[in-house]
Order: C-alpha cells, then sequence, then structure tokens
C-alpha cells in the first residue's frame, strides 16, 4: 500500500466535478439531491480543500439523513455532522452562518 498525495482542491477548477461526485453519492443511497447553491464552496472551506475530508463528511452527512428517515440531503444534516467533527460554537459553523468564508478552519480542531 502506497500514501497518496493529493493536491487541494479549489472551487473554480474542481466545483463541476466534486458536485457530480456528489450527485452519485446522494442517488446511490436513495436521496433527492439538494439544490448546488453554495454547498461545494462551503465543503471545501469546512474540509480546507482535502478531498478525503469532503468525502468522509458528505458521507456522514448521508448517514445521518438516512438515520433519521429523510428523504433528502438537507444543511442540517451538515451542520449536525460539521459540529461533531469541530465542536465548535454554532456560529463558527460552515454550514449555518452566513459567513461560512470568514471561518478560520485553522483555528477549529478537527475530532
Amino acid at each position: 500500500m502506497r500514501k497518496m498525495l493529493l493536491t487541494d482542491l479549489s472551487e473554480a477548477p474542481d466545483g463541476d466535478q466534486i458536485w457530480t461526485i456528489l450527485e452519485r453519492f446522494y442517488q446511490r443511497a436513495g436521496l433527492e439531491v439538494p439544490p448546488r447553491n453554495d454547498l461545494v464552496g462551503r465543503l471545501l472551506h469546512a474540509c480546507r480543500g482535502r478531498f478525503g475530508l469532503i468525502i468522509e463528511t458528505v458521507i456522514d452527512a448521508i448517514e445521518v439523513a438516512l438515520d433519521t428517515g429523510a428523504t433528502s440531503l438537507t444543511s442540517e444534516h451538515f451542520v449536525e455532522v460539521f459540529g461533531a467533527q469541530t465542536a465548535c460554537d454554532l456560529s463558527q459553523n460552515v454550514f449555518l452562518t452566513n459567513r461560512w468564508s470568514h471561518v478560520d478552519m485553522e483555528r477549529l480542531a478537527f475530532g
């Protein structure tokens, strides 16, 4: 087994591909695809552009949705997952605050 180092992702060049991957995850889980809005940007910021963390966060949000009997993935599922990952104050939750791009991700510790 070899360790692979991937470059950090950003919305401009990678956003459409990330969204396509997310749509496939939702569909595979039997969930309605949510509106794109700024979800990709929030995910990229919350996960600091790290592909593996993006996938982990999406899978965790899908699990929360399925566990609660939801038929679609909502921002509330991401709010819950991010809160559990970081134990941050609600004002610093990238999936809740309007000023999500101003949240300093380097100061939040992932659990």
